[in-house]
């Protein structure tokens, strides 16, 4: 057993979640020459964090901290030490340090830029870097950003609804960011072949995974012209930020600021800077909608989703329609409703014109009588018709953030969050596994969900994803993980060193999809199995 709770030891980060800072605006593809007035020029489009990637030298990331510093913001500290950094290589740790001595002592250092869109098998490398950091940094933000739902990766279907479900669950359960973070970009050249399916079910995951896992979670938004997709009106903008923050998003990431000339697979249009590194229209149409979230910032970052509904047509096929029981009834065309809590149990609700193109007037009423109040900067007080009613009139893609005060609710229903229980699967191969599985199972009652998977089955670990594990363990040894499990990945033990591992490099060589972490032990002490499982999942 000594060895699952290494591995245990090793994937217990500290999460900060929904406490970290501000709600980070960031962009992606920074401004060249880079000097102080580009800096300079990103803070006054009230961005609040920097990111700077264009084979930036130490010295450069260092000048542009000296200048976020003098304006107000931070920066995501982008290192090529640390972005090919790899556990498995003797100067893993001589790298990492080398970006700490650079970078850690400055006041502007929001965190460290691990990598972009990795696939599940580079997962470990994150956990190593993520654990290293954090340890030697705390604080900062260790940052991913991942595939959206809908991407095919080297020719491997990963992104359907399930496996798409599976690959963020397990970057999750496995490297334990400090947020979650994903692209997805719908807006087509004719607005009719927008992708919105796509957009909902990926934010649907994306909101069911970060709760689960107490983080939240931030998405790159499309503000550039390039391939199928079109140019990016004011209307399109905010479409895409409040339709984030009506799920409970806590931040983005402009796709693209500057203008990315570097990137000869598309042909870009101007972003919020043209190719000579002016300020656009977009540019100050992104400067007004930051300034809006900015202003509500700090609450939106204090706020937990506690429900998303749609009116209207379905866009998307894992959307929900308001329920009947709802506290709030809303009419008036094709919303979204989302619902909060604040940390002192104060009600808060957004609604967003779900519409890019249409002006749209929403009709709200409730179960009971409410006082309600208009949060959003820019906006009036609403029209408060009756006790129980009330109204606003949307832009399009605009959203409007509300409190609602009334009694204790006694006939409606407002929180639709439901406790979500780790799911491990223990594999046992002969009567005494079994017997040692079910001793765990019943110490880990109300903790975790343990399936025993008995040893007369061909394919645990196949047995294992679709009863919708997160982590399996194996009793036995190598052999026997290899006869029933080989064609399942690699993933076995890459969390414990080489040299722990016999067989590493055959283990390392196996290149597989999207599957949960598996663990093989020999000690069947029941009682050291829970308590690692426990441990695991931060219990």
């Amino acid at each position: 057993m000594k060895r699952l709770l290494a591995i245990s030891a090793l994937t217990i980060l500290s999460v900060p979640g929904f406490a970290f800072g501000k709600l980070p605006i960031s962009i992606w593809t920074p401004p060249r020459p880079l000097n102080e007035e580009a800096v300079k020029t990103v803070a006054e489009g009230n961005f609040n964090l920097y990111f700077d990637y264009f084979d930036t030298t130490p010295e450069m990331q260092k000048d542009i901290l000296n200048y976020a510093e003098k304006y107000g913001i931070e920066v995501k500290i982008y290192d090529n030490r640390l972005i090919e950094a790899d556990w498995t290589k003797p100067d893993f740790k001589e790298r990492l340090d080398g970006v700490l001595a650079d970078y850690k002592d400055y006041p502007a250092t929001w965190g460290y830029h691990v990598t972009d869109e990795p696939a599940p098998w580079g997962f470990y490398n994150i956990v190593r870097k993520n654990e290293y950091l954090r340890e030697r940094d705390p604080g900062r933000v260790v940052f991913t950003n991942l595939f959206p739902y809908g991407v095919t990766d080297m020719a491997a279907p990963y992104f359907d609804h399930g496996i798409h479900q599976r690959y963020i669950e397990e970057f999750l359960c496995l490297t334990r960011p400090d947020m979650l973070s994903y692209d997805i970009y719908v807006l087509a050249k004719d607005i009719k072949n927008d992708n919105l399916n796509g957009f909902f079910n990926n934010i649907e995951i994306a909101r069911d995974k970060a709760l689960k896992y107490n983080v939240p979670f931030n998405a790159c938004i499309l503000s550039v012209e390039h391939g199928g997709y079109r140019d990016p009106t004011p209307e399109d903008l905010r479409w895409q930020i409040y339709n984030t923050l009506v799920y409970g998003g806590k931040g983005f990431i402009y796709f693209t600021y500057a203008h990315p000339d570097y990137d000869p697979m598309f042909v870009y249009g101007d972003a919020l800077l043209d190719k000579e590194g002016k300020t656009t229209h977009r540019y100050y149409a992104a400067q007004k909608l930051n300034g809006e979230v900015a202003e509500m910032g700090d609450l939106l970052m204090s706020l937990t989703s506690v429900g998303v509904f749609h009116t209207g047509k379905q866009v998307a096929s894992m959307t929900k329609p308001v329920p009947v029981e709802n506290f709030i009834r809303l009419e008036g065309g094709d919303f979204v409703l989302g619902q909060f809590v604040s940390k002192g149990g104060e009600m808060y609700a957004m609604v967003t014109n779900r519409l890019m193109r249409e002006t749209q007037t929403a009709y709200l009423t409730f179960a009971q009588n409410v006082k309600v109040s208009e949060v959003r900067p820019h906006g009036g007080h609403g029209v408060q018709t009756a006790p129980d009613k009330w109204q606003k009139t949307l832009e399009p893609g605009d959203g409007v953030l509300i409190k609602i005060e009334t009694g204790d609710i006694k006939y409606a229903k407002w929180n639709y969050n439901v406790r979500h229980m780790p799911k491990v699967s223990i594999c046992a191969p002969d009567e005494e596994s079994v017997k040692a599985a079910e001793i765990a199972a019943a110490k880990l009652e109300g903790k975790i969900v343990v399936n025993i998977i008995g040893g007369d089955v061909k394919d645990p670990a196949r047995l294992a994803r679709r009863l919708d594990s997160e982590a399996y363990i194996i009793f036995g040894d190598k052999d026997y993980y290899l006869l029933t499990g080989r064609h399942e990945g690699r993933r076995l033990a890459s969390l414990i060193d080489p040299e722990a591992v016999e067989d590493y490099d055959a283990f390392a060589g196996f290149i597989g999809n999207v599957y949960c972490p598996a663990v093989i032990v020999s000690h069947r002490n029941s009682e050291m199995i829970a308590e690692g499982l426990a441990e695991y999942f931060n219990k």
